[in-house]
């Protein structure tokens, strides 16, 4: 087997391990025009301009990139300039892929580690170096100054939501030695640029998905998870990732907030190890083990989360297990008078039942 093999494997490992646009109760809203605050807009004249969370433009996006064979967007002939071994794999995340070519036995392979979806706000862009490649508009993120002389992050911004397909070009050590790589970024640029027309609508998967996960959507059961706290009033509900979906509550006659979130995630198979003011323990729902992590009650609000293992990791392959997480999260809410009374953390029962209705939509 060639030394290119057996590194990838372990930097497979390592990519394997994840936006935001708000989904009102049921999406009505029209398109947001190019450039227009959305409807809901409490900006005051002069503020920096919000992030548009609702425009179904972005909530579209979305879907597009859950029916995606991302994998596919990668291009082989790029990727053979660096070598003739070729290897395409899923990961980092469920709407992430990564290229690495390279020659069998050299001293380095590269990694391009692609990631559709990823959030990138007004406000973020704002603090990144943009620069024209090949005719599109290509960010390089102010914290990349830090990176390694070996690494370049890139960004793409996706149409005029407030999602980006972002680059993690690397030069990886095979038989050799960390090495500098000069035109690192000029390679991560070039690439997101020829790869910037299939991003916006990235080619549909046509092979049957390897996982029950793959192509579901987390904020499906939002309206059924949004009923199960009828003490709480729904805010909004965001896309985090495509595979990670938040629902924003509040409660009308208390000082407080409800986080409920769904994800989908590719990761070890969690453990149940309880720490600081952390608990767990194994549970098992839908035939399907798991682990409960949940907050100790310090009368200040807390978490429960239920972390489901629906397809094992491979053996020898780290982050490769498919999880569903379902959590719920209890705060103070500042921004209202407080009653000075204590606040239990989020109740484990309910999220059951939130995770039992998530769990029975796959």
């Amino acid at each position: 087997m060639s030394r290119l093999l057996p590194g990838v494997v372990g930097l497979v490992a390592v990519i394997a391990a994840g936006c935001t646009t708000a989904v009102p109760g049921t999406p009505q809203a029209g398109p947001t025009p190019s450039g227009a605050a959305r409807p809901t807009s409490t900006a005051r004249p002069g503020a920096p301009v919000e992030s548009d969370k609702s425009s179904e433009t972005a909530v579209a996006l979305m879907k597009k990139i859950q029916e995606a064979d991302i994998c596919a967007l990668h291009d082989q002939e790029f990727l053979k300039k660096f070598g003739p071994k070729v290897i395409v794999t899923p990961g980092p995340g469920f709407h992430g892929c990564t290229g690495i070519g390279g020659t069998p036995n050299a001293e380095h392979f590269w990694l391009f580690e692609l990631k559709v979806g990823a959030p990138y706000e007004p406000k973020d862009k704002a603090k990144d170096k943009a620069e024209d490649v090949g005719g599109r508009k290509v960010y390089f993120p102010t914290f990349s100054s830090g990176d390694k002389d070996d690494t370049c992050h890139a960004k793409i911004q996706l149409g005029q939501t407030d999602f980006s397909a972002t680059l993690r070009a690397r030069m990886v050590p095979n038989t050799g030695k960390p090495a500098p790589w000069p035109e690192r970024c000029q390679q991560a640029g070039a690439y997101l640029a020829q790869l910037a027309p299939k991003l916006e609508s990235p080619p549909v998967r046509t092979a049957a998905a390897d996982s029950r996960l793959l192509g579901k959507d987390p904020c499906a059961k939002k309206d059924q998870l949004t009923a199960l706290y009828p003490n709480y009033q729904l805010q909004r509900v965001d896309y985090v990732s495509p595979y990670d979906c938040r629902i924003y509550l509040t409660s009308p006659t208390e000082p407080l907030k409800l986080l409920v979130s769904v994800s989908w995630d590719l990761d070890d198979e969690p453990e149940a190890n309880s720490s600081g003011g952390l608990r767990a323990e194994k549970i098992t729902m839908a035939d399907l083990p798991g682990v409960r992590v949940m907050s100790v009650d310090q009368g200040k609000g807390g978490r429960c989360m239920n972390s489901i293992t629906v397809k094992p990791g491979q053996k020898d392959v780290k982050f490769s297990a498919h999880l569903v997480k379902v959590e719920a999260d209890v705060s103070i809410d500042f921004s209202k008078p407080p009653n000075g009374k204590q606040v239990p953390p989020a109740d484990c029962g309910t999220v059951n039942q939130a995770t039992e209705q998530v769990l029975a939509g796959l």
